[in-house]
């Protein structure tokens, strides 16, 4: 239904951790931003960079491609896509988790006509570990793999259309748009090598 050539997804993943970084100690109020929204407009970035690489993909070939690029933009489930590519896998916190850079990357797709020879799904998974369920600031991680979206900050800070219900509010600590927490928290997030993104500032 998204494209009627293709035969494979190519999945790529944009990685953004720049290092730690602190609110000013400075006594000024502030809210915080999730880290993905800190900089230019992902979607934009990701999809020229894809664009880049259908053209790096047609000189070798020596060929026009029928090509459908996405990012965050259609009826597919970019996660499963990043899994079953070998891109990642599924954290407890259902973010995909890519080795050495933890979950701070953003998605992106190439539906194309090549008949590919898929790569294998990591064999890698979270074990015992439940920091990102249990450090969650709303209960929002309910269990392993299973979000009660209702009560997630990112979703009442991007998402929610109407007001934020009350019993939710102090929990939200000082989020004002995206939280980051089970990120944060997670053993491989902490090990992610900061990159230099000029781009994602």
């Amino acid at each position: 239904n998204l494209h009627p050539t293709a035969k494979s997804i190519i999945s790529v993943g944009l990685t953004y951790w720049r290092g730690p970084a602190e609110k000013p100690d400075d006594g000024v109020v502030r809210g915080k931003i999730s880290r993905y929204a800190w900089g230019r407009d992902y979607h934009r970035i990701v999809k020229r960079r894809l664009k880049a690489l259908q053209a790096d993909l047609e000189e070798l070939l020596g060929e026009k491609l029928d090509t459908r690029i996405l990012v965050d933009t259609a009826r597919i489930v970019e996660r499963a896509v990043a899994a079953r590519a070998g891109l990642g896998w599924y954290g407890k916190h259902s973010n995909i988790i890519v080795p050495g850079h933890g979950s701070w990357v953003m998605l992106g797709e190439m539906l194309t006509e090549l008949d590919l020879l898929p790569d294998e799904p990591l064999d890698k998974n979270c074990g015992s570990c439940r920091i990102c369920i249990d450090k969650c600031p709303t209960g929002a991680i309910q269990d392993a793999y299973t979000i009660h979206a209702p009560s997630c900050i990112s979703f009442l800070t991007i998402e929610e259309r109407g007001s934020i219900p009350h019993e939710l509010r102090p929990q939200m600590q000082d989020w004002v748009y995206g939280c980051d927490v089970c990120q944060d928290v997670c053993p491989y997030t902490l090990a992610a090598k900061p990159v230099d993104e000029s781009e994602m500032m």
